[in-house]
């Protein structure tokens, strides 16, 4: 098909493109500005306690991790080289982004990023269309001059870029594409992820990959995710054919499917009358030797005061693996909340079947 083809920077790697556009290239190099939630460790690599706890605390006082926001204030305390090393990583990971995007095209590269009327003083290091701004203006004959080694291999920038700041390096490509005519089709409705989203349904975009039962066990998991009551059934299923993982043919399936497992009075206190939810929320636990992710379905505070646990499970009842992670669930729960009765639940919704762990 001769078409546009619009992907993200994960899903184009080890492909290439006679011509790619990069747009909105101001990927900040890290989540300093605005902060971002990481656990650092409170002791040092002896095992010790950092003084700014001892002083102040007992031992058995200081929790092994604190959550943390990766901001400048934490220079010249006892986490600044953990937070330089969050730092450095979300660098890297930034750069290899960016070399990914870039090195896609064969003829033709755009790069699209915003213009900065003033230097602020930071203009190479907030982001990667910043630093590109900067290269394009200060890569000069001196400059290269100034690595007699590599001299030769070297391109002057500074006299490629126009008045509105328009940096361009040879030639355009002429394709010769024929104008062809032909009977047009209506786009469905879609739905634009936000960046953050697109990353976190990494899964979804493997779909091509996956056998058909599997993604549709995903997609299953997805909706039930996004269910606080019954109500919000057709909803969610609504959100997934915008979204183009559900067909619009298929939707009343899922609808009927999903509102008929909510239906079984087994389930009915999950999804009706509970003081408290929690859907595919991550906790981390210290484990003997690192630190460990648990990720359960579904955590409900019952009316009665119960807590009850519950993993979807839409494949092949395969119990004895998943009863042992549903039980690691539940004993860190019974440490969170030692006061209240813990109890998990292995639920196959499409098979109706439920087992207590």
């Amino acid at each position: 098909v001769e078409a546009i083809k619009v992907m993200t920077v994960h899903k184009s790697k080890g492909l290439e493109f006679p011509c790619v556009h990069v747009p909105f290239v101001d990927w900040p190099w890290s989540n300093t500005r605005f902060g971002e939630l990481v656990w650092f460790d409170t002791r040092d690599d002896s095992g010790a306690t950092y003084r700014i706890f001892a002083d102040n605390f007992a031992p058995d006082e200081v929790p092994p991790f604190l959550p943390l926001l990766i901001r400048k204030e934490l220079s010249g305390t006892p986490f600044e080289a953990q937070s330089r090393g969050v730092i450095d990583k979300q660098c890297l990971d930034v750069m290899n982004c960016a070399y990914v995007a870039f090195t896609r095209a064969v003829n033709e590269l755009f790069i699209g990023y915003k213009c900065k009327d003033k230097d602020d003083g930071r203009y190479g290091e907030s982001s990667v269309g910043a630093l590109l701004a900067t290269s394009f203006n200060t890569v000069d004959y001196a400059y290269c001059s100034s690595v007699p080694d590599i001299s030769d291999l070297l391109m002057t920038l500074d006299d490629k870029t126009d008045d509105e700041g328009t940096f361009t390096a040879g030639a355009p490509v002429g394709y010769g594409w024929e104008h062809t005519t032909g009977a047009t089709k209506a786009m469905p409705a879609y739905y634009s992820y936000d960046n953050e989203k697109v990353w976190e349904m990494s899964r979804i975009e493997d779909f091509d990959e996956m056998a058909y039962p599997r993604r549709k066990g995903i997609i299953y998991h997805d909706i039930m995710s996004d269910i606080r009551t019954p109500d919000g059934v057709e909803t969610a299923v609504r959100r997934r054919v915008m979204r183009g993982f559900i067909p619009e043919e298929e939707a009343a399936q899922y609808i009927d499917t999903i509102a008929g497992a909510l239906a079984d009075s087994r389930v009915s206190a999950w999804f009706n009358g509970y003081r408290r939810l929690l859907t595919e929320r991550t906790f981390v636990a210290a484990g003997d030797d690192e630190i460990r992710h648990y990720r359960p379905d579904r955590i409900v505070w019952r009316a009665d005061g119960h807590i009850d646990i519950i993993d979807y499970k839409f494949g092949e009842e395969e119990s004895s693996r998943y009863m042992r992670q549903v039980s690691r669930y539940v004993h860190y729960v019974v440490g969170m909340f030692p006061d209240k009765e813990v109890r998990g639940y292995l639920w196959y919704p499409l098979q109706g079947t439920i087992i207590a762990v």
